[in-house]
């Protein structure tokens, strides 16, 4: 069981913190909520992002009221939240716009930028960095995967990144060792 699996990476290495990525049909079911509760006593270590991909059109037509409502069930858990790959799919800013003050994270994925100019790249993470800074929400840019980008964020103060350049994927056996 997952849930097994993090109590135990949780309890044998408290040094770390962990996000767990959940798509938005999930918070539909009372087992997530059940497994949230489960891992409570932790929550100051795991992150909750909740991913921008939506195979239910219920969600997406009343997209704001149903993740606020989650959102808010989620942070009364005191876990933290964070939209995942802003700017894409369902979550468009019309769509996240009611969500900002709720949330303590905007992920942004370069990857799904690259096919624009470069300006245009430029005016989109500005455009969410100042919406981070001004919410005082953290800002991360993901899809790091050389040193090109990842020197142009730190040119342009973008210090969260995430990415393959920066550190391959590991299994979680690593971190209890």
């Amino acid at each position: 069981m997952v849930q097994n699996k993090i109590l135990s990476l949780l309890e044998l290495n408290s040094e770390i913190s962990i996000s767990i990525n959940i798509h938005p049909q999930q918070l539909f079911y009372t087992e997530t909520f059940l497994m949230f509760k489960n891992l409570q006593h932790y929550s100051n270590r795991i992150l909750i992002e909740i991913t921008e991909d939506d195979t239910k059109p219920s969600i997406a037509c009343k997209l704001d009221i149903f993740l606020t409502d989650k959102i808010i069930e989620i942070k009364k858990m005191q876990f933290s939240v964070a939209l995942d790959d802003v700017s894409t799919g369902i979550y468009s800013f019309k769509n996240i716009r009611p969500l900002l003050d709720k949330i303590d994270m905007i992920k942004l994925s370069y990857i799904s930028l690259e096919k624009l100019p470069q300006k245009d790249i430029s005016c989109l993470i500005n455009f969410w960095s100042e919406i981070a800074n001004k919410l005082g929400i953290d800002f991360v840019v993901e899809g790091v995967e050389n040193i090109n980008i990842h020197k142009y964020l730190l040119d342009n103060v973008i210090c969260l990144q995430q990415g393959f350049y920066l550190s391959k994927p590991f299994s979680a056996s690593k971190l209890i060792t």
